[in-house]
């Protein structure tokens, strides 16, 4: 008797239902390790992973992300129609798409989130990703003032028209990012309310930030997850600590020196990414105005040593500003690589002698674990192999971005993850009036190239322009590509709906947890 009791007792306790569904526990909270606060959470101001991670819960765009493919998914707009020119788009909004303060979600309200992302007022560092939209980018550069001029139009409340300047085959990508989310002009702070598949809860300087479900929000009842908490921890050594004793369900990074060892767990996971980590020059100041020097710096970069023998996490040591896996795209035939004899030649052609020293630089990065290893192998490669002495100047998120956008840097590392599969979203970083070119460079030939490529529909052709592109930029080392970064992270077994994927974007909005 007593064995039944406790039979029937460890059956309730088990996570089944009827049919063998899994039941989603009371409070089964998404745990997610995030390398820091944040700097912000409006969508037209954030610029980082560690944002848009958080902000793809607390808000939707017109479309979302397939958490597998990333293919765009009906989200605020449940239906559109594309025009045979390609032109112009017909979004057919959701009548039940709401608030999280229980108000609809409007075609106005979409149509002030994109005008505050391009007013030039707002200084949004992604303003670019709503050029293609027609008379967007003058309005953005103060050229014209009225916001019925850009080619976009609230038809009627659930219905809302954009026109294109020219064809653009990943624009509906570009409707589930982030910073393309609508907006509610009288909402101050606009992570308050949001019209995502969760809401802001808190934000804990330890804890981190705590989501809840949006009672309101349309797809409500396909969110398996009680909560989403954030955990910042700046520190991996920490976070693997708490992950290990289950208080994180997802680590998304790990410390380089562990990983050797970390891979062989079976809750160890990796996966290539849409990523490419550089160093950048202020090509306003010297001496980094100077090619040659740039060049030089380039040349004398052991990248292989950095990748095999400092960072040890299956990163690819790579000489392209584009990583791979773009469809079609072919890279231009002049990689940078390591050339000691080229390196020193091309510091003595800049001038640089006993007589002439090159003075002390500074190298900047964000001041989390796998930077600082790059930039002080990079220091000492520059040291041992040219004879260049430099400072490293450890940021915090926050204030590294603010370095970075006010340009107060000489040498600067960091990376890039693209915004979706084109070649555009990393060699449209570079053109002279992006306000992501922290490195002040400017090319009218490149500019050109980029333009052009912009307005070709036939895929070869903008492929070919884009490599001639590619080509300036690795010419004039205005960046030094480090490597294509692989993702590591770690996953307790019990979650489920989290997928690998080339953009590392990963919808919690179809993410659950069996944790118990």
């Amino acid at each position: 008797m007593m064995k039944h009791i406790f039979f029937k007792a460890f059956l309730l306790s088990l996570p089944f239902l009827i049919w063998g569904d899994p039941i989603f526990a009371k409070g089964a909270t998404l745990r997610v390790h995030n390398e820091s606060q944040p700097k912000t959470l409006d969508p037209s101001k954030a610029t980082g992973s560690r944002e848009f991670q958080i902000l793809q819960a607390l808000f939707e765009g017109l479309t979302r992300y397939q958490p597998k493919t990333l293919t765009p998914l009906p989200g605020v707009a449940e239906k559109w129609e594309v025009s045979a020119d390609g032109l112009r788009y017909l979004f057919h909004l959701r009548t039940n798409a709401k608030w999280s303060d229980g108000k609809p979600v409007t075609a106005q309200d979409f149509f002030d989130s994109w005008e505050h992302l391009l007013n030039p007022k707002t200084q949004s560092p992604y303003a670019f990703q709503l050029f293609y939209l027609k008379g967007a980018q003058a309005y953005n550069k103060g050229e014209c003032v009225d916001a019925k001029q850009i080619g976009m139009r609230v038809v009627d409340p659930h219905t809302f028209e954009v026109t294109l300047e020219r064809p653009v085959p990943y624009f509906l990508s570009l409707t589930s990012f982030s910073a393309l989310a609508p907006l509610r002009k009288e909402i101050t702070e606009p992570h308050l309310i949001g019209n995502g598949p969760f809401v802001f809860q808190s934000n804990d300087p330890n804890e981190g930030i705590l989501l809840l479900p949006n009672p309101h929000y349309w797809g409500k009842k396909e969110i398996k997850l009680s909560g989403v908490q954030f955990r910042p921890f700046g520190d991996f050594a920490i976070a693997l600590t708490f992950y290990d004793r289950t208080g994180i369900d997802i680590m998304t990074d790990l410390p380089p020196q562990k990983v050797p060892m970390l891979k062989f767990r079976h809750d160890f996971k990796s996966a290539p990414m849409l990523r490419t980590d550089y160093f950048i020059f202020n090509c306003l100041k010297p001496p980094f105005d100077n090619v040659k020097v740039r060049q030089a710096m380039a040349y004398a970069l052991q990248r292989p040593k950095i990748t095999d023998k400092i960072l040890k996490r299956g990163d690819k040591p790579y000489g392209y500003f584009v990583p791979p896996g773009m469809p079609g795209y072919t890279s231009p035939p002049n990689p940078q690589g390591f050339d000691l004899v080229k390196a020193k030649q091309l510091l003595k052609a800049a001038g640089i002698s006993p007589e002439k020293p090159f003075p002390v630089f500074q190298i900047h990065y964000n001041n989390v674990p796998d930077k600082q290893l790059v930039v002080e192998a990079a220091q000492q490669m520059w040291r041992e192999n040219l004879g260049l002495e430099s400072s490293l100047k450890g940021e915090e998120w926050t204030d590294f971005l603010k370095t970075r956008q006010k340009r107060e840097l000489q040498v600067s590392y960091g990376g890039w993850t693209g915004d979706y599969v084109d070649p555009n979203t990393f060699l449209g970083l570079f053109i002279s009036d992006n306000s992501q070119n922290h490195s002040g460079w400017s090319n009218p030939q490149y500019d050109a190239l980029i333009k052009k490529a912009q307005e070709t529909p036939d895929a070869p052709a903008r492929n070919k322009l884009y490599r001639e592109a590619e080509k300036i930029l690795l010419e004039e080392a205005v960046v030094i590509p480090v490597f294509v970064k692989t993702k590591n992270y770690l996953i307790q077994p019990y979650i489920r709906g989290y997928f690998p994927n080339l953009l590392d974007t990963h919808p919690v909005r179809d993410v659950y947890s069996l944790r118990p």
